[in-house]
């Protein structure tokens, strides 16, 4: 489930809960100072999480398999080493990007003092093997709050017309704001409103504010958006985390956060 943090940074994960689980041939790395479990605290070295817009995938993936690592008890759902999460969760943060990226793009508004927070925070909470790392993932206290936006309100973000699928725009609102059509006018340009509240419409489950997700969510046909609507109660079936009031998605069923749910990352066989 952690790697459902990663997907904010893919973009869609603004619309959605998407797990980083593709592989590829990616030549890991890893912070010296994410080698060992530390007994609470931070496994971030001094000026680790400093990192360039281009690097967010890497620092991500690496504190997330520090976190499998010293928090998964699963062998099963764990990847065989260290070095094999890490290519696993960076690739499939980039793949999920499809080529833009949304942190280098300069209508994002990426912080590097935001980010460094955002870092030392979710080093934080894998340090400490805290299943609320999931929930403060997806608001703007954690990782969803690195990139800030450059687009004012009622600012045009997405022409669909002429620009195609522009995965950027998605993240290029200021004040938390959504990229939006207006009603009834989805083939007209999109600009930057308030995240919906319930009723209204949506493209994905960060188009609506925190709480509430998108029914259907990232909908294929832009004449049918979808609307916010509650999160699902447990037990009821669902396709995400973000679905869910736990924010976790198991088998197709929402269910109780656990440690191994929130830090075992590799995909289930």
């Amino acid at each position: 489930m952690l790697q459902r943090t990663c997907a904010y940074l893919s973009v869609v994960v603004l619309l959605s809960s998407i797990a980083c689980d593709s592989t590829s041939g990616h030549a890991a790395t890893a912070d010296a100072s994410d080698a060992t479990c530390p007994a609470g605290g931070n496994f971030s070295a001094p000026g680790s999480n400093v990192v360039a817009a281009d690097g967010v995938c890497q620092r991500t993936a690496e504190l997330q398999c520090a976190g499998e690592r010293c928090c998964c008890t699963d062998n099963a759902r764990a990847f065989a080493s260290r070095e094999d999460c890490i290519t696993a969760m960076h690739d499939g943060c980039v793949q999920a990007q499809n080529g833009q990226m949304a942190t280098v793009d300069p209508r994002a508004g990426y912080d590097t003092a935001a980010a460094t927070s955002a870092f030392d925070g979710l080093g934080h909470y894998v340090s400490t093997c805290d299943v609320g790392v999931v929930a403060w993932g997806v608001t703007t206290a954690g990782l969803a709050g690195m990139m800030k936006g450059t687009v004012e309100a009622g600012g045009n973000c997405w022409n669909p017309i002429t620009d195609g699928v522009d995965l950027p725009a998605f993240v290029s609102c200021k004040d938390g704001n959504a990229c939006l059509p207006d009603p009834g006018k989805v083939y007209s340009t999109w600009t930057c409103k308030p995240r919906g509240q319930s009723g209204e419409i949506c493209l994905g489950d960060f188009s609506c504010v925190d709480g509430l997700r998108c029914d259907p969510n990232l909908s294929t046909n832009p004449a049918q958006l979808g609307h916010c609507t509650d999160r699902l109660p447990l037990g009821e079936s669902c396709d995400r985390g973000l679905a869910c009031q736990s924010l976790f998605c198991e088998g197709g069923t929402c269910v109780e956060p656990s440690v191994n749910r929130a830090y075992c990352l590799a995909p289930t066989k």
